[in-house]
């Protein structure tokens, strides 16, 4: 068995791949010149810091029969190796003498057409450099009437100072009359800007100016995300706020309380059936009274100018019997039409009298569900005040939405400028110096120590303002407050006219701070307050008193309260009615109020505005009185709607009833058209047979006076 089990054979071993070489020929130049021993030590060894890539590199390095070292050309080099001597020779490139004498004199020439310059030119360079800085910020003209630096003295001085106001191109923002600045020449020299003190007098707000101090139109970039979500908030608050109002008069509503009672109202249903019935009726009589208005003319006209002319001046006997027949023959034909017209009406009367009849259904339905609906609003006696509990403070974060909306920018334009002095997280400036370790040369391997620098690039150690009404301090600003080891602090006051503004706060920006980059307090008095929504018009002064927080992520928070005085309170129009006008009636009582607030927006730029305020119970016990005393009034434009809503859903019924007995009136119209007509026909008849008469005796008075003469002629 052994001999039929197949014997297993080793797979020869792979032979080991041998190494890349690489020609000296290809080594850097450096490596590939001949040395004399003093120039090797000197040019070569005495640059390298490593001992290990001494010895390496010593190894390449052959003497010839002249007893110069070099790298024999002809050498193959293992890849690897070639490596390390290039790294070597590149190492050893980069060290540079202590002096190269050449670039050396072209910065002392550099420096001595610097210094030249800066002594020329240094006062119109810092205006320059001042008057661009400020219109970028401000985003209008700044003007300087004189600069002064001194460099040897160290100090700088500015004077009459002017910051045009981006709303008011004729007016200063503000005017600083004196500028003086004393710095640490030492740490100038050093490329640093030590402002030890600066002091800034007589400075004013809201002066005139002479000139336009708007600048050339630039494409500004701004984001208005924020603005536009506080703009969308405040339109749901206030859509929520009429929503609340509503619901109080919800029970009131003309439209619910029919809708709520539909299927006990009769005269709705009634109504359909009545209108299609008296519609169906009008359109069988629609067309006879044309018709007999037609015939009637047609006989009028026949018979106008029997009727018309005046047969008192016609003499002739023939001419009267030929029209007195004419009469008699119209006559005949006005009694024809007038039995035709007769017994159509005779035929319409049962119709008029069914349409009377539904009219007076009609009528009981709809006074009856009038009855129904005052038995429905006699059960409410009272209003629920539960929807507009916090109706004030819904009212008023509508308007702090708003308000935030056209504000936050300045807020966002304050953020930006402290984020200039504050230092990168702790995490970024690791993550910046491993990376800066991982590049860095080789260096020599000396450690030298240094005075710890605590002198940022710019650093401002005390600022100082004063002006009428006006004064301000602040230490500690600089763009570095880690080398500092302090945060920036200020505070200050302003009077304008009867307001007064004072504030402090801290601007912390090292990096290993655990407080926010900006906390403040403010407080004011007298501040004018003006804002104008839907559902709140508000107009008055202001205390407000906060605390606001903002941090590199862009999120910030205030805090405070608000109290309002000398106020007039209103809204625009809504529906319903009757909820607008208690509701303005009810803020008209409101004079004074205090408001506890909080914001919050998120590095998204949501924010989150939270109200409170005292005047919520003002408004509810105000509205609760004005519903209480006018609920008689209330009930009865209640009422006055819901008679106006059942009129229009049985206002077509009434209508084709109308407009049937216009029908039945045209054709009695019609009747007494004719009588007429057979009145003046008769009254002529009369007329021309009196005439015929008059004129047949005057003819047999004549006839018998001619028979008597001729007798008594005969006679005698």
């Amino acid at each position: 068995m052994a001999e039929n089990k197949k014997t297993k054979t080793k797979k020869p071993e792979k032979a080991k791949k041998a190494p890349k070489l690489i020609s000296a020929k290809k080594l850097p130049g450096i490596l590939k010149k001949r040395y004399s021993e003093k120039n090797f030590n000197k040019k070569i060894l005495k640059k390298i810091y490593i001992a290990d890539d001494k010895k390496f590199l010593a190894e390449f390095f052959k003497s010839d029969e002249k007893g110069m070292l070099s790298v024999p050309k002809e050498q193959q080099i293992p890849a690897a190796d070639f490596q390390r001597l290039k790294l070597i020779g590149n190492e050893i490139k980069k060290q540079k003498g202590i002096i190269n004498f050449v670039p050396f004199a072209a910065v002392l020439i550099f420096c001595s057409v610097i210094a030249l310059t800066v002594t020329i030119f240094k006062n119109k360079v810092v205006k320059y450099g001042l008057t661009t800085a400020m219109e970028n910020i401000f985003e209008a003209k700044t003007d300087i009437s004189n600069v002064d630096l001194k460099i040897l003295s160290s100090s700088l001085k500015i004077s009459g100072l002017q910051q045009a106001s981006n709303d008011e191109p004729m007016k200063n923002l503000f005017e600083i009359k004196n500028i003086t600045v004393d710095f640490n020449l030492t740490q100038l020299l050093r490329g640093k800007f030590d402002a030890q003190e600066i002091s800034l007098t007589e400075l004013a707000f809201g002066t005139d100016r002479k000139t336009d101090g708007t600048l050339p139109l630039k494409i500004k970039k701004s984001s208005k995300k924020t603005a536009s979500k506080s703009n969308e908030k405040s339109k749901k608050t206030v859509e929520a706020v009429k929503k609340n109002l509503a619901a109080v008069f919800a029970d009131y509503n003309p439209q619910a309380i029919i809708s709520n009672m539909e299927n006990n109202l009769k005269s709705p249903q009634l109504a359909k059936k009545i209108q299609d019935e008296a519609e169906s009726l009008g359109s069988k009589w629609k067309g006879k009274p044309d018709e007999l208005k037609s015939e009637v003319n047609s006989l009028n006209s026949q018979v106008q100018a029997l009727a018309e002319k005046d047969w008192k001046k016609v003499s002739n006997p023939e001419e009267l019997m030929k029209a007195l027949t004419e009469i008699q023959d119209a006559i005949e034909n006005t009694k024809k039409l007038k039995s035709s017209v007769e017994s159509s009406a005779k035929e319409m009367s049962a119709d008029t009298k069914k349409v009377k009849e539904l009219s007076v259904s009609l009528n009981d339905a709809i006074k009856n569900d009038k009855a129904l609906v005052q038995k429905e609003l006699d059960k409410f006696t009272s209003f629920s005040m539960d929807t507009v509990k916090e109706l004030m403070s819904q009212s008023l974060t509508a308007a702090g939405y708003s308000i935030f909306g056209k504000y936050y920018q300045y807020v966002e334009k304050g953020i930006s400028i402290a984020e200039k002095f504050a230092n990168e997280p702790k995490d970024s400036k690791a993550k910046k110096a491993k990376k800066a370790a991982s590049e860095r040369k080789r260096m020599k391997g000396q450690d030298i120590y240094y005075k710890k620098d605590t002198v940022p690039a710019l650093l401002i150690e005390k600022i100082a303002a004063s002006g009428t009404g006006f004064s301000a301090t602040a230490k500690e600003i600089s763009n570095d407050p880690d080398k500092r080891g302090k945060p920036a602090v200020f505070d200050g006051m302003l009077t304008v006219a009867k307001q007064k503004h004072a504030f402090d706060g801290i601007i912390d920006g090292r990096s290993n701070s655990e407080n926010p980059l900006v906390t403040a307090n403010y407080s004011g008095s007298n501040f004018p307050v003006k804002e104008n929504l839907e559902v709140l018009s508000l107009n008055g002064n202001a205390g407000i008193s906060m605390k606001v927080s903002a941090d590199l992520d862009k999120s910030f928070a205030a805090k405070g309260t608000v109290k309002l005085s000398s106020l007039a309170l209103g809204a625009n129009a809504f529906e319903p009615e009757l909820a607008y006008k208690v509701y303005t009636q009810a803020l008209s009582t409101i004079s004074a109020m205090q408001i506890e607030f909080s914001a919050e927006k998120d590095r998204s730029g949501d924010l989150e505005l939270k109200i409170s305020t005292d005047a919520d119970k003002q408004l509810a016990n105000a509205m609760k009185n004005i519903l209480t005393t006018q609920m008689a009034s209330i009930k009865a434009d209640a009422q006055s709607q819901i008679t106006r809503l059942l009129n229009e859903k049985t206002g077509s019924a009434s209508g084709a009833i109308a407009d049937y007995m216009d029908i039945e009136k045209l054709m009695s119209g019609q009747t007494k058209a004719v009588d007429l007509i057979n009145q003046k026909l008769e009254a002529k008849q009369k007329e021309i047979s009196a005439q015929l008469k008059s004129k047949m005796e005057d003819a047999v008075k004549s006839k018998t006076q001619n028979a008597a003469d001729k007798l008594l002629k005969k006679l005698f």
